[in-house]
């Protein structure tokens, strides 16, 4: 056997020199020792460096051999399209984009957004300042999974609600939790476990904000429940006069109708009651059968069986007839998973090597379905309700997004023409050809609360999770099956959802969300000036100004720079500039002098000024920005 250390590094690379990748970051943890051995056999040539040292089953095969076993795998595997990126580099930790404070980027880095500023606060004072003395445009960023620029705006003051995470009432015999909106679902469970209690609505994965759910509106896997709006008891928001206000089913109605799933188009969600739900064990049940059988089964088995907390099916691509539909029911057998909650800390590496193999091999979609979910879902399963909602996102965050990225996407289809959408979606798939990784299939019971409502009606939802080249052309290639999944959903009573990338043209919107006029009547009265901005409302809100409807943007453009460079630190530091809003030049926080000590790049700015508190905790660049942009998107 091969030893551990720098023998092993050098011969995987030998291995992959005569092979068809790079190298430069392979790991000895991921292929075993006499895998090591037989690839070197196999893919190594002779001619490459002096072997007679080399015990005999160690070295390299015959030149004939390999001439004619070498095709054949590539052959059966398939040719790695990206360079750089293999098997042994997939299964490494992320990557962190480095960027200046000032570039906001969300989950798919598809998006960079350079921001004047980002603050980051710690309490409502903070907030509720920054929205008084700020004249420029405001927007709002949770854990920044949105996938289309809804938490940023150029030249907008970012408030980053990150640190915004107090947990300020839990009643345990009510089931209620009262917390600040930048908490993510994470914190909220670890403080109720003890209490043998659960989120009643959330997402499947626990490692978004509050705040970003409610402004999504979101949404999981639970069965018998809508969108999140349903357990929410009451809210608490910073509108654009520095107002707060409380909002709920008795006061303030609008405002709550409104703010829930409204993107942070009318001010800054800061605080929310949630109702919580019993922690119990649960057991996984599974079955495979045809997707046209899934509506039948739904209704029969699923939908009104009090047992079953949560479901969902997948749809295996890519012939999309096939679906495997999983449910947690609950159940008094003894625990198979005795953690209480998903442990942290946990590295993935076997989740990204499986996902990259499913993605770039040409055989890997029919390898999930055959060997890789066998294997995940071989055995029984029981385990508390806290620790299968407790999973984290980051187990499908792959080691880079530099020349492809993981994207998702949403439609709504009223359930009586769920094998109508079906077919059609089949066939868009099959014309394009996309690197559809999964289609999850989710229901949600309707939801007439709320004026951006994505199920007005009774729905099964459509996941889409597929990988995409980050080039424009890829990009425009995406926007143009998007548009026609959008089309049939539309056209058979459904939608789509928002917070994914903004490929949607104004028109499918507004037919989507027929009550977007009344959403956008609502908004001038609470937002006249247009305070609140993101990408997604500077694409489909025109607000009007006195002299009827006018386009009322930002005057830079929506993104400065691909690659930011490092900023150089200065004596002084610019944490703001003119930004032209609705024909106004507003100037966003003045030059204030670096205090002493700063570090920088990403300082913190101190001033004893009328700004100070805005200053205080805004992160900013040791440069002005260029005064036009070089670079547009």
């Amino acid at each position: 056997m091969l030893g551990s250390g720098s023998a092993a590094v050098e011969l995987c690379r030998r291995i992959t020199t005569s092979l068809y990748v790079d190298h430069s970051v392979c790991s000895q943890d991921i292929v075993t020792n006499a895998g090591r051995i037989w690839l070197a056999r196999l893919f190594t040539d002779k001619r490459n460096g002096d072997w007679s040292e080399t015990p005999r089953a160690m070295r390299p095969l015959p030149r004939k051999c390999v001439a004619l076993v070498r095709p054949l795998l590539i052959a059966l595997l398939g040719p790695v399209p990206v360079a750089g990126v293999h098997a042994c580099s997939a299964a490494r930790a992320p990557t962190e984009r480095r960027a200046l404070p000032t570039i906001v980027y969300d989950v798919t880095q598809l998006n960079p957004i350079r921001v004047s500023g980002v603050l980051v606060p710690t309490t409502t004072e903070e907030i509720v300042d920054a929205i008084v003395r700020h004249q420029g445009p405001i927007s709002i960023g949770g854990a920044r999974h949105s996938m289309g620029g809804q938490t940023a705006i150029p030249g907008a003051v970012q408030i980053d609600m990150r640190h915004f995470d107090r947990i300020l009432a839990f009643d345990p015999a009510g089931k209620t939790i009262t917390v600040q909106t930048g908490i993510r679902w994470r914190q909220i469970q670890e403080r109720i476990d003890s209490a043998n209690l659960s989120v009643k609505i959330m997402q499947a994965y626990a490692n978004f904000t509050v705040g970003g759910s409610l402004s999504v509106n979101a949404h999981g896997r639970y069965v018998g429940f809508g969108p999140i709006v349903s357990s929410v008891r009451a809210i608490k928001m910073v509108l654009a006069t520095g107002e707060v206000v409380e909002a709920s089913r008795s006061v303030r109605r609008d405002v709550f109708d409104g703010a829930i799933g409204g993107y942070g188009a009318l001010g800054v969600i800061t605080e929310a009651t949630l109702e919580l739900a019993e922690n119990v064990r649960l057991k996984r049940e599974q079955v495979t059968m045809p997707v046209r059988s899934y509506p039948d089964y739904f209704f029969r088995h699923i939908r009104d069986a009090d047992t079953v907390v949560f479901h969902n099916g997948d749809i295996y691509p890519n012939d999309y007839t096939t679906v495997h539909a999983e449910s947690y029911v609950r159940t008094s057998e003894p625990l198979t998973v005795t953690d209480r909650l998903t442990p942290r800390g946990q590295s993935y590496r076997l989740n990204r090597l499986a996902l990259w193999i499913v993605s770039e091999w040409s055989f890997g979609k029919d390898l999930r379905r055959q060997v890789i979910d066998p294997w995940r879902f071989r055995g029984p399963e029981v385990a508390w309700r806290n620790y299968i909602a407790s999973s984290n996102a980051d187990q499908l965050e792959p080691a880079s997004r530099a020349s492809t990225t993981y994207v998702l996407e949403e439609y709504f289809v009223p359930v009586e023409r769920f094998n109508d959408f079906v077919p059609a979606m089949r066939a868009i798939f099959r014309r394009y050809r996309p690197n559809i990784l999964n289609v999850s299939i989710r229901h949600a019971k309707p939801d007439s609360e709320t004026i951006l409502s994505w199920a007005p009606r009774e729905v099964f939802s459509f996941v889409i999770y597929y990988k995409q080249k980050t080039d424009r052309r890829s990009q425009r290639e995406v926007g143009e099956w998007t548009r026609e999944l959008i089309d049939v959903a539309v056209r058979l009573g459904g939608s789509y959802y928002l917070p994914y990338q903004l490929h949607a043209t104004r028109e499918q919107f507004l037919r989507a969300y027929p009550r977007a006029p009344e959403f956008f009547a609502l908004k001038r009265r609470l937002d006249p000036t247009n305070k609140f901005q993101n990408m997604l409302w500077d694409k489909f809100y025109q607000p009007r100004s006195a002299n009827g409807p006018s386009d009322c943007r930002p005057s830079e453009s929506r993104v400065w720079a691909d690659r930011p460079q490092r900023a150089h630190t200065s004596p002084t530091m610019i944490v703001g500039y003119q930004v032209t809003v609705c024909g106004a030049q507003h100037p966003l926080v003045r030059t204030i002098p670096q205090s002493k000590g700063s570090a920088g790049d990403n300082a913190t700015v101190q001033a004893e000024d009328s700004n100070a508190t805005i200053s205080r905790a805004i992160r900013v660049a040791g440069r002005s920005p260029p005064a036009r942009p070089s670079t547009r998107r």
